[in-house]
This record gives C-alpha cells, sequence and structure tokens, in this order.
C-alpha cells in the first residue's frame, strides 16, 4: 500500500533532482558567458555586471537554488 508520504517523498526529489540539473545549466552558460567577456577588449567586467544580460544570468542560477531550498524545506515537513 502506498502512502501518500512516500509520495510526496519521491515527486519533491524529483523536483530537487530538476532544479539540480537547471542550476548546472545555469551556472554552465553564466561561467560561459564570463570566460567570453574576459577575452573581449572592448566590455569590462564592471560594465558587464551592469547590465540586464548578468542579471538574468544570476537570476538564472539562483531560481534553481531557491526551488531546492523550498523542496529541502518541504521534505523536512514530511519527513516529520
Amino acid at each position: 500500500m502506498l502512502l501518500w508520504k512516500n509520495i510526496g517523498f519521491a515527486v519533491l526529489m524529483a523536483l530537487l533532482g530538476v532544479a539540480a540539473v537547471a542550476y548546472s545549466r545555469a551556472v554552465r552558460r553564466w561561467h560561459g558567458r564570463m570566460r567570453d567577456v574576459g577575452s573581449e577588449q572592448r566590455q569590462t567586467l564592471e560594465q558587464f555586471m551592469a547590465t540586464d544580460e548578468y542579471r538574468r544570468l544570476r537570476r538564472a542560477a539562483f531560481l534553481p537554488i531557491l526551488g531546492a531550498a523550498v523542496v529541502v524545506a518541504l521534505l523536512y515537513l514530511i519527513s516529520r
């Protein structure tokens, strides 16, 4: 017999895996773009960090971490 607690735990673990994959992809894009900016002479790193593109990349890397934190909190609540 399946318990709702076990099903909820499995769903939240799957969401945690999705958050981990999203974070790794976002960080890979962020690092790639930072390398591109570092190799270009016309735009300094400080100028790039002031752009909307940098804010978008940073937000894309932060959202999976926030999602993972929520999943961990929900896992804690379910396991109690």
